[in-house]
């Protein structure tokens, strides 16, 4: 608020409860003619503030301060405090990003199923508070003896695959949120598709094996995964139910469907 009133901007602060709807709240905001909605903490915050600004022309500013703020690593948007300020309130242009719609709800960087959701659903929020990003290390060293393949029918774009993974991940943002990693796969937030990617890892060793020669993009090394693009649609069944969850937050459990639009929230970066 000192920032933004030092250049002459008319503020309003809300702080999150945890139990609002924050679309309800944005949505508020823009009936009083906003220019700009500024969205303070993870990319769980981050994104849930963002579904809210689609297809609007009010930009999305991104204060990251949360356990590992991807979104963030992938825009290039400062993770000081002081320096994400600057950037809002100085030259900066808009980008806009493609969004996965689940639901009525947009999300911004990826879906995953399998020991991705199980992380997820392990780590506590006291946890990642205390622990940071170490916390989701933690749990996946807990879940080792867990990992399975388990079949899945994926549909993209009207094809269906079928597929034995102990993970499938669609992916909007690059992974981890190091957008500078040479991965196998040409990820970018803003270019009109989304990749699937499925690592088959029969168990623990496996999964580090592949996922360590995929991040170093050495596609031979890393023989154990699949990948498909998709451009308009996905379409995700499992044998069991399974839990899935989207930019950090469990959202339920599979058949999962999901829509690409391309261009959904427009948001600074520098």
């Amino acid at each position: 608020e000192t920032a933004f009133t030092k250049v002459g901007w008319s503020t309003q602060v809300y702080t999150t409860t945890g139990s609002e709807s924050l679309s309800d709240v944005v949505h508020q905001a823009l009936a009083q003619d906003i220019s700009l909605v500024v969205a303070a903490g993870g990319d769980g915050t981050i994104t849930e503030v963002g579904s809210a600004l689609a297809f609007s022309e009010v930009p999305l500013g991104i204060l990251p301060t949360g356990t590992w703020n991807a979104l963030a690593h992938n825009l290039g948007i400062p993770l000081v405090l002081e320096d994400a300020l600057h950037l809002l309130t100085t030259s900066h242009r808009h980008m806009a990003l493609d969004a996965l719609k689940i639901g009525e709800r947009y999300y911004l960087l990826n879906v995953g199923i399998g020991l991705s959701a199980s992380i997820m659903q392990r780590t506590k929020r006291f946890q990642k508070r205390r622990f940071g990003f170490f916390a989701y290390i933690w749990n996946f060293l807990a879940q080792a003896s867990g990992i399975r393949l388990q079949p899945l029918k994926v549909e993209v774009d009207g094809k269906e695959h079928r597929v034995k993974v102990s993970e499938l991940m669609v992916v909007n943002a690059s992974i981890i949120g190091l957008g500078e990693l040479p991965t196998v796969l040409d990820i970018h937030p803003a270019d009109g598709k989304v990749e699937i990617i499925g690592i088959c890892a029969p168990d623990f060793f496996g999964f580090i094996r592949i996922g360590l020669g995929f991040l170093i993009g050495r596609r031979k090394a890393a023989p154990g995964f699949v990948s498909f693009t998709a451009t308009r649609s996905i379409l995700i069944r499992a044998r069991k139910r399974m839990v899935v969850e989207a930019d950090g937050d469990i959202i339920g459990r599979t058949p999962l469907e999901i829509y690409l639009v391309p261009a959904a929230v427009k948001v600074i970066i520098p």
